[in-house]
């Protein structure tokens, strides 16, 4: 018979197997040693979600804007997702081409300094999307021309979340434009305009910020 081990060595043998089984990584069934933990595992952070940047609001919206349709100065406007009223004004130079009452028909030029107040309505005629379309109408007053009216179109184009690009286009009455040149503002009687005072038109640019 072989002789039984001390009670000691016993002991430490059993001492070292639950320091192995201690250190020892548990490994998943069925991985590879050396395998990257699952994301989700214990002791593994996973990085946070995105947060989606939350739009601004689109009721009312105030910045510059630049050109010959409803001039250089500032626009305003509000309201809901499909009606929205409007206000701008600004310098708005009147310009009339024209030729001579002679055989040649030499072709002339008069400027006029103007401002030009507009109250205007669109209605949006497409559908939820970053960029606005819509119908434009409303009334329209020139120091030089007068009163008139105009209809066109406007498109906003979002660029950030409180921020968009501001088109608008159209044509534009003034009824007694003619009327006025000549009593208020000496328009030479020598020439005929090659097109009548009277229509108006142009494009606007701007930029409007949403507060």
């Amino acid at each position: 018979m072989r002789p039984a081990r001390p009670a000691a060595a016993r002991h430490r043998s059993a001492i070292a197997v639950l320091l192995l089984v201690t250190l020892a990584p548990a490994a998943a069934p069925g991985a590879e040693p050396g395998a990257a933990p699952a994301a989700g595992a214990a002791g593994v952070l996973e990085a946070p979600a995105a947060v989606a940047a939350t739009p601004g609001q689109r009721s009312f919206g105030v910045g510059p804007t630049l050109g010959f349709w409803s001039g250089a100065g500032l626009i305003a406007g509000g309201g809901t997702g499909r009606l929205k009223g409007w206000v701008s004004g600004g310098y708005a130079p009147v310009m009339v081409f024209s030729n001579e009452r002679t055989p040649e028909r030499d072709l002339r030029f008069d400027f006029y300094n103007a401002y030009q107040l507009n109250g205007d309505v669109s209605l949006r005629v497409n559908g939820p999307s970053t960029t606005e379309i819509a119908l434009l109408a409303g009334y329209k007053y020139n120091g030089v021309l007068g009163h008139g009216a105009g209809g066109g179109v406007r498109v906003l184009f979002d660029v950030g979340p409180r921020t968009a690009v501001e088109l608008s286009f159209g044509l534009a009455v003034f009824p007694d434009a003619m009327d006025r040149l000549e009593r208020d503002h000496a328009y030479p009687a020598d020439r005929d305009p090659g097109i009548t005072p009277a229509l108006q038109g142009g494009a606007n640019l701007g930029l409007l910020v949403f507060p």
